[in-house]
């Protein structure tokens, strides 16, 4: 996609017989969105399904509860990646002493980006394991084999694996299976992560020496929230790039720190109505209100002020399930199972990082 930038040059003033002003079109640079490919597996055993036959609605709800927690799961891992930065890296190990239960951290993308953790850990999941030096070039496990999360503590902020990590040390990465092979970084979707990551390459624009296409990121707040804070950016989104914003995402910590500004002031918290049945707070302070909602997801400490008309998902289509043959039933080669596999070809893009603006260092409640 063909970027443009800058401004016309071809105004000027003059006399009644000077020359015209010299012409010069905005400047253009081209952006390039690659796809990315998305994958979630289910498998039943024949044993399982054959033994359901007998009773046509518990094999039907079985079927359907596999099928529904598949695209569920899915749709929750793409909601994750929308705030990391494509690595796929979902935690930090900080001690592997009490292998194979491991103590993790979030992981930092960059400088105040810290995202992910013990909380988007679940029972059940399959993940990768590699060394954090120079990722992706170290894999712990044998590529195809990943491990098996058997258990999490929230209080701990530590998981159990089904088995001791091959020559783990502290940092390892623990990452999405598949997202990497080799030294190559497969990725998830180009995230805020990416976005907020200034001076850095984004849809093949290097950002280091075209300043025009980085983000709006005002140096660490280090405190409370405030709406004149708040109210900066917006009119900065507006002053340097004619941005509009549209919507506001914060941490939950964040947020409660909204309120609290709000309620030690004896204001009272207005809310606003969103699709799909949602409310959010509502700030008021340009040309009309807008919405302040919080994300599990949310780096730590942030608030993200977003011109959403700037963003877009591009994709090849919605998640489906690959039923070219005309079923979602597969046979598992040599194993008596079969399996059903969904798919989704897609990148996040945004035309104009430079109307988006991300509030780091705010003082959680």
């Amino acid at each position: 996609m063909a970027l443009r930038f800058g401004r016309n040059g071809g105004y000027g003033a003059g006399s009644d017989i000077s020359p015209l002003p010299v012409t010069n079109s905005r400047q253009t640079s081209q952006a390039v969105w690659q796809t990315k490919n998305l994958y979630a597996r289910i498998q039943l055993s024949d044993k399982l399904l054959r033994a359901s036959r007998s009773n046509v609605g518990a094999f039907a709800n079985m079927f359907k509860q596999e099928l529904q927690d598949c695209q569920d799961d899915a749709k929750e891992n793409v909601a994750r990646s929308v705030f990391l930065d494509g690595s796929g890296v979902l935690a930090a190990i900080t001690s592997i002493s009490g292998a194979p239960t491991y103590v993790v951290g979030p992981y930092s993308a960059f400088t105040n980006y810290t995202v992910g953790g013990v909380d988007v850990l679940a029972e059940g999941m399959l993940v990768d394991v590699w060394a954090a030096a120079s990722y992706p070039t170290t894999q712990r496990n044998t590529p195809g084999t990943p491990y098996q999360i058997t258990a999490v503590n929230n209080a701990t902020a530590s998981v159990t694996l089904n088995a001791s990590i091959s020559g783990g040390a502290n940092g390892d990465y623990i990452v999405v299976q598949n997202v990497a092979s080799g030294t190559t970084l497969n990725g998830e979707i180009t995230g805020l992560g990416s976005i907020f990551n200034n001076g850095n390459t984004l849809y093949n624009i290097n950002r280091g020496s075209n300043y025009w296409f980085n983000s709006q990121v005002p140096t660490a707040i280090n405190g409370e929230i405030s709406e004149v804070v708040i109210q900066a950016g917006i009119d900065n989104s507006r002053k340097y790039a004619a941005g509009h914003i549209k919507f506001i995402v914060a941490s939950f910590g964040v947020r409660r720190a909204y309120q609290y500004m709000l309620q030690s002031q004896k204001r009272q918290v207005n809310t606003l109505d969103l699709k799909g049945g949602w409310k959010g707070l509502e700030y008021s302070g340009g040309e009309k209100s807008i919405p302040i909602t919080a994300d599990q997801y949310c780096p730590n400490n942030s608030m993200f002020l977003l011109d959403t008309d700037d963003f877009k998902v591009y994709e090849l289509e919605d998640w489906t399930w690959m039923d070219e043959d005309g079923a979602i039933l597969a046979r598992v080669s040599n194993v008596p199972a079969y399996e059903a596999t969904m798919v989704k070809y897609c990148d996040l893009g945004c035309q104009k990082p430079r109307a988006q603006v991300w509030l780091q260092g705010i003082t959680e409640h």
